[in-house]
């Protein structure tokens, strides 16, 4: 069983999007009712661009359509499977490559990080602060490695 602890809400209460973001959002919000809807294979609707709630830092997340139209993940599953990077709290997203920071008494995680029961004293940690590749997040609590072994999280 995983918990996840969500970032501080009043802390992204206050953030503003720049300027370019915020009309990107505004259209696709305008266009909305025209825009067609996708079947992903989690079983849900969903449309190709789309913000996500939980990370208001993103903006509009484009999903990639596949030849037989369906695309492989909805927006509320990406959402809600999503995680923070233990040290800098960029979004880590499904199919997203992964590294396992080692904690140690003088370096302190954010207090959203991710701890994963297979490895005891490690923080799960986005590409955007390491070079080593440890795997990949394939589901809310569940890290797939490099040598194909699931580790739950």
């Amino acid at each position: 069983m995983m918990t996840i602890t969500t970032v501080d809400p009043e802390k992204y209460k206050s953030f503003k999007p720049p300027l370019g973001m915020r009309l990107q959002i505004a259209l696709f919000s305008i266009l909305r009712p025209f825009a067609r809807r996708y079947r992903a294979e989690c079983g849900h609707d969903t449309y190709l661009q789309e913000t996500l709630p939980r990370f208001p830092d993103c903006g509009v997340v484009t999903l990639i359509r596949r030849k037989d139209k369906t695309v492989p993940r909805c927006h509320r599953c990406l959402n809600e499977g999503g995680i923070r990077c233990a040290w800098c709290g960029n979004p880590i997203l499904f199919g997203d490559r992964i590294t396992l920071y080692l904690v140690t008494k003088g370096s302190n995680p954010l207090p959203h990080a991710i701890l994963p029961q297979g490895c005891p004293g490690t923080a799960i940690g986005g590409m955007c602060c390491a070079d080593d590749v440890s795997g990949t997040w394939v589901a809310p609590g569940a890290i797939l490695n490099l040598s194909g072994k699931i580790i739950r999280a």
